[in-house]
């Protein structure tokens, strides 16, 4: 976007007084007009009628009697314009460095990324092999000891319970495996977690949700209920079974005229 320049003591200048408001606002367009265009302040006869005056033709006149503007045998030359204006070929050498500078500066962006993400992924593999050291994760649970026993999830989430960040304690199957902040049968992604927490908006909604997930995986585990059932995709699994233990609310008379969104989002 090209920006216009004007001094705060225009309104007082003599040239402009003599010209009279109107062409002094036909001076102004012009400027915007040689700005955007990079005329290096000239004005053709045919952009005139484009300049958003009514008439101009005898503003133009008071502009040159003034002294603001200069005939020309095509159009007319704002006065002084490259005093108080950088020309076209300065202009655009500087957009020239600028998209250079650009082009560098994202050529270091990109390298110091991938430093910074080689860094992060050694600094998380650590970390895993850290937690991996101190505690039994529940995911290595497999064949029939799949039941999640009170010492694991205690050692595993003990954070949770005691009110510190869920996401400081979510296991981690292996490198290709995502975040999870349950794992059993069927691991729930610790976004959903955090959701579920968000809709039980109470004091101790974290343990109340890991208490349900634990129960959850414990009738679906091998050995429970619902051991033969394929249970699908964890998302949907999820949220499933969140509606069986806490259904939404159907809605009033009132509050089906309110939008779809508006419903749903109990």
């Amino acid at each position: 976007m090209s920006l216009v320049h004007i001094e705060t003591s225009v309104a007082r200048n003599r040239k402009f007084q003599q010209a009279g408001p109107v062409a002094s606002w036909l001076w102004v367009c012009g400027l915007a007009y040689c700005q955007e265009g990079l005329t290096d302040g000239f004005i053709p006869c045919e952009a005139l009628l484009f300049l958003g005056v009514k008439g101009p033709g005898k503003h133009v006149d008071a502009l040159v009697r003034a002294g603001l503007w200069e005939a020309r045998d095509d159009g007319w030359q704002v006065h002084d314009y490259l005093k108080h204006n950088k020309s076209a070929d300065e202009v655009n050498g500087i957009k020239k460095e600028r998209r250079r500078a650009g082009a560098e500066g994202g050529k270091s962006s990109w390298r110091r990324r991938g430093t910074d993400h080689d860094a992060e992924a050694n600094a998380e593999a650590n970390a895993e092999a850290n937690a991996e050291a101190v505690a039994e994760p529940v995911s290595v649970r497999s064949g029939t000891d799949r039941n999640v026993s009170d010492r694991n999830v205690s050692d595993r989430y003990g954070a949770v319970r005691s009110g510190k960040p869920h996401a400081l304690n979510a296991p981690i199957h292996d490198t290709s495996h995502i975040k999870h902040a349950f794992c059993g049968r069927i691991c729930m992604p610790q976004a959903l977690f955090g959701e579920f927490i968000r809709r039980r908006n109470s004091v101790n909604a974290d343990a109340e949700i890991l208490d349900w997930a634990i129960a959850v995986d414990n009738d679906w585990a091998d050995g429970g209920k619902f051991s033969d059932v394929e249970p699908g995709e964890s998302y949907a699994f999820w949220k499933a079974r969140y509606a069986e233990k806490w259904p939404a609310p159907q809605p009033s008379q009132a509050d089906s005229r309110l939008p779809a969104w508006a419903r749903d989002s109990a």
